[in-house]
């Protein structure tokens, strides 16, 4: 079904007179013709003549082509976006010289904001040439240095017979009028440039502009509490509306970033319940499109280029292997699996290509195959034509073959939004071709660079068939009638736009000529004149805004107001249906925290030691998911040393140093130089501990400076060790077993000291926090020392943290020794903080004991509450899967 989004009418004495009829946009120009049909077919003709009508620019650059036909202008090679910019970063990159190619951070951007720089100045006739002119140029250094590059990029496209689409508007503008040019009429054209109206005054017998006339509309203003509010009440508007008055016509005009393009289509999507089967029949018509490079389809073509060589995102490998639109058979596999974990594991965000196919190619468990990962990797590794220089268009072929050995874009039939990105993939690649007009033999990277680039400039713009309702920009709405419009993001520090002068030309030239963006003035004046068309053209307007963004207070843009206040909500964020349905469903609460218990076949395979204990006394949901599902998080990215690195370096470090030293009294009397020679030996097998692709990943520099924060370490924690009463090390990296009800728990502790009267102190080292207090109360946050205290003959004399941070060495701990400072010994005292009061340090470990046996039961019995302990979530990771809510209570036991 068409629905009339223009009245023709108007149009048609200036098609009898035979007027040329000129749109602001492509979209204005197809509607006409549209609509233009539609009546005649209505009236019964069977043949008709099309009305002349085009978008302005198109119609001129056709000019340009007649003119070059008929002799009147040389014939010079137009260069399209793609190949403009590219002639504009060489011109760059050249300019640079000698100089460090990194002194500019954004060579792609630069060429981007000169080609505007450029074609501001020509199509507001600012000549820069002029000797005022220059002189204010000369006093910005960026503007001056751009004055250079355009002198650079003219005498090339001079030497080459190049030209740019503003170089064919200026050719036309100072062309001779010709004799039997046709008249024309503007439509809704608002401000045109000076360069467009005189290439137009040359080329029409007669210009004028259609007054589009009417009144203003009524104009609606909606207030919702944020952005994704405001998202899920405009689709709920617009599937209302199109239920109750499906022959009205609506239109969203949204000018907001991707993500809230996408999350609008998803809100439509539900509300038209057009998600599941139905995902094809979306009674929308999106006119605003996503870059190409954005594109899922596409976006994992460009991920599959970067794996030719250079560094890749870690992230991008995981992408690719959940992508659908590559051939990988094993990618369900458990050696799969794995090696995604050892990618996240190495903790680096980026891998060099060549580190990647290594690690692919190799088995990832015992008897494993090597992936097919890998093995594609090695046949792109193999073509030996990407290591070298080629012209654009032979890298188009050596694109499509890598691309062919990674089986893209998949074996599975792609939807119709899917063929129609892969098919503007291949008119991008055609286009691609064309580089070779301005580019000499290029190397991969820089292909693949110009690609992307290529990619990020096209917009993909859905084909779908004519709807009622319409998602667009705002340019595209301009001149269309509709019933309802709705201005989405009418916010007051975005609409009208704040100012965006560009930087390669002076402000003070841009506000004077008055260009695009220079100036808020100018942006209100463009915002002004928009929201003016469209009430002249729509029945009722809507603009919505959010009351608070990133929560600050804001307000609605300053153009709407007069506008009438929507008080209360008129927009439901709900489908009513769902809400009376979830209103009258009866609701049973079932307490599910309880787990099977572990039976003895299971009990043989649990893995864990002290962290099965730790785990069930910070959150029995996490020993659960942790230690019975085998469920743990992904690894996080590091730019340094992570914290679990700099722990087990640590302990390597501290066994060496006291496996020379052996006790207090060697400490005491070794020479500065023999101490100086033990700690560098320690320092060289601490860091030896990191594995080899951490050690490149990081890069010798971050290891030396590790290093030397070891060396450091380990002399201010031998100052601590001075202080106290003498001890001898009995025993480091000890292996233990320690039986709690059924659990049999393999633990290794850090260190144990004996005393001169035979008495031991347990120790366990930490580069973190590390508190005493975490000992007590009935779930005891860091149980792992009461766990080593169990294990050995004698109740210990103390138990200690070492803890081992720069300028906070110290030991921290109970017992019932007093030669080592840190360890209190005054028990009473330390459990009262706490509303325990434990006489002395005998009945404080036979507590522990009984809190150990009850935590260890507690899991048997499949005890796994979602229960946590304050703070005990930040480093868990597992919230995806519990669910877990801090503003809810603990779980309650039914």
């Amino acid at each position: 079904m068409a629905h009339r989004l223009y009245d023709i009418s108007t149009l048609e004495p200036f098609a009898a007179r035979g007027c040329v009829l000129l749109t602001p946009n492509t979209r204005l120009a197809r509607r006409i013709r549209q609509e233009w049909a539609a009546a005649r077919v209505a009236s019964g003709a069977s043949v008709w003549e099309s009305p002349a009508v085009f978008p302005l620019e198109r119609w001129l650059q056709q000019r340009w082509d007649v003119a070059v036909r008929e002799g009147l202008l040389p014939p010079l090679l137009p260069l399209n976006a793609g190949q403009e910019r590219a002639v504009w970063e060489q011109v760059i990159l050249e300019d640079l010289g000698d100089a460090d190619p990194s002194a500019l951070i954004d060579p792609a951007g630069a060429a981007e904001l000169a080609a505007q720089a450029r074609d501001l100045l020509l199509r507001w006739q600012l000549d820069s040439g002029d000797a005022a002119v220059a002189s204010v140029f000369a006093t910005q250094g960026d503007c001056a240095r751009f004055l250079a590059w355009r002198e650079a990029f003219d005498l090339r496209l001079q030497q080459q017979g190049q030209c740019t689409a503003v170089d064919c508007l200026q050719a036309l503008a100072h062309l001779q009028k010709q004799p039997g040019l046709p008249p024309a009429v503007l439509l809704e054209a608002g401000e045109l440039a000076p360069l467009v109206r005189m290439a137009l005054a040359t080329q029409t017998s007669h210009l004028e502009s259609l007054d589009p006339g009417g009144a203003d509309s009524a104009l609606v203003l909606h207030p919702f509490a944020d952005t994704r509010e405001e998202i899920r009440g405009v689709a709920a508007w617009a599937a209302r509306q199109q239920r109750t008055a499906p022959d009205d016509t609506l239109a969203i005009v949204f000018s907001g970033p991707d993500a809230d393009r996408v999350a609008l289509e998803y809100h439509l999507r539900r509300e038209f319940d057009c998600l599941g089967e139905d995902y094809n029949s979306l009674p929308v018509n999106f006119s605003t499109g996503i870059p190409l490079a954005h594109a899922p389809v596409i976006r994992d073509a460009l991920a599959l280029l970067a794996l030719v060589s250079g560094r890749v995102a870690v992230t991008d490998v995981v992408a690719l292997f959940r992508s659908r639109f590559v051939d990988l058979p094993d990618v369900d596999t458990a050696d799969a699996q794995a090696f995604l974990r050892r990618l996240l594991d190495g903790g680096s965000e980026e891998l060099e290509v060549g580190a990647l196919r290594h690690f692919a190619n190799r088995p990832q468990s015992q008897g494993g195959q090597a992936l097919a990962f890998g093995a594609r990797l090695m046949t792109v590794a193999g073509m030996r034509e990407l290591r070298q220089r080629h012209r654009p268009s032979d890298w188009v072929t050596l694109v499509s073959r890598v691309l062919d050995v990674w089986g893209w874009p998949g074996s599975e039939p792609l939807d119709s939004l899917e063929f129609q990105q892969v098919s503007r993939w291949y008119a991008t690649l055609d286009e691609f071709c064309a580089l070779d007009a301005v580019c000499p033999a290029l190397e991969f990277s820089r292909a693949l660079q110009l690609l992307r680039d290529s990619c990020r400039r096209q917009v993909s713009h859905p084909q779908t068939a004519d709807s009622a309702v319409q998602v667009l920009g705002p340019l595209e709405a301009a001149g269309l009638a509709f019933d309802h419009l709705w201005i989405v993001g009418a916010q007051s520090n975005t609409w009208p736009a704040p100012a965006r002068p560009n930087p390669l030309i002076p402000v003070s030239l841009q506000a004077e000529r008055g260009m695009p963006h220079a100036t808020p003035e100018r942006e209100w004046r463009y915002a002004q004149d928009l929201l003016g068309q469209y009430r002249r053209g729509c029945g009722t307007v809507h603009a919505s805004y959010s009351t608070q963004m990133d929560g600050v207070e804001d307000r609605p843009g300053a153009l709407l107001h007069g506008a009438t206040d929507s008080a209360k909500h008129d927009v439901p964020a709900l489908v009513p249906e769902w809400v009376r349905r979830q209103g009258e469903a009866a609701r049973v609460l079932v307490s599910d925290h309880l787990a099977p218990a572990v039976g003895d076949a299971e009990l043989d395979s649990l893995r864990g030691g002290a962290a099965l204990v730790e785990s069930q006394s910070q959150c029995p949901f996490r020993a659960f998911a942790r230690h019975r599902l085998r469920v743990s998080p992904l690894a996080d990215f590091s730019v340094g040393i992570a914290a679990a690195e700099r722990g087990h370096i640590v302990h390597e470090a501290l066994q060496v140093l006291w496996s020379v030293i052996g006790d207090q009294a060697a400490l005491l009397a070794m020479a500065p130089a023999q101490l100086a020679a033990a700690i560098d030996k320690s320092v060289t097998v601490g860091l030896e501990a990191l594995p080899d692709h951490r050690r490149i990943a990081l890069g010798s520099a971050c290891v030396e400076l590790e290093a030397q924060r070891l060396r450091a370490l380990l002399e201010q924690w031998l100052e601590v060790e001075r202080q106290r009463g003498a001890f001898v090390v009995a025993a480091m990296e000890q292996d233990i077993t320690a039986s709690l009800s059924r659990l049999e728990l393999n633990l290794r502790v850090d260190r144990i000291d004996e005393l001169p009267d035979g008495s031991r102190v347990i120790i366990d080292y930490k580069t973190g926090v590390a508190r005493a207090s975490d000992w007590l109360g009935e779930r005891p946050a860091r149980p792992q020392l009461l766990l080593y205290g169990l294990c050995v003959d004698a109740v210990p004399a103390a138990l200690a943290f070492a803890r081992l941070r720069p300028s906070e060495c110290a030991y921290v701990g109970l017992g019932e020794v007093d030669s080592i400072p840190g360890i209190n010994a005054d028990i009473h005292a330390a459990t009262n903080r706490r509303g325990e009061a434990f006489a002395d340090w005998s009945a404080l470990n036979d507590s522990w004991r009984d809190t150990l046996q009850r935590l260890a039961q507690q899991f048997l019995d499949g005890d796994a509450a979602v229960d946590p302990q304050p703070n005990s979530c930040d480093y868990c990771g597992l919230q995806a899967l519990c669910r877990v809510d801090g503003d809810l209570p603990p779980s309650e036991p039914a």
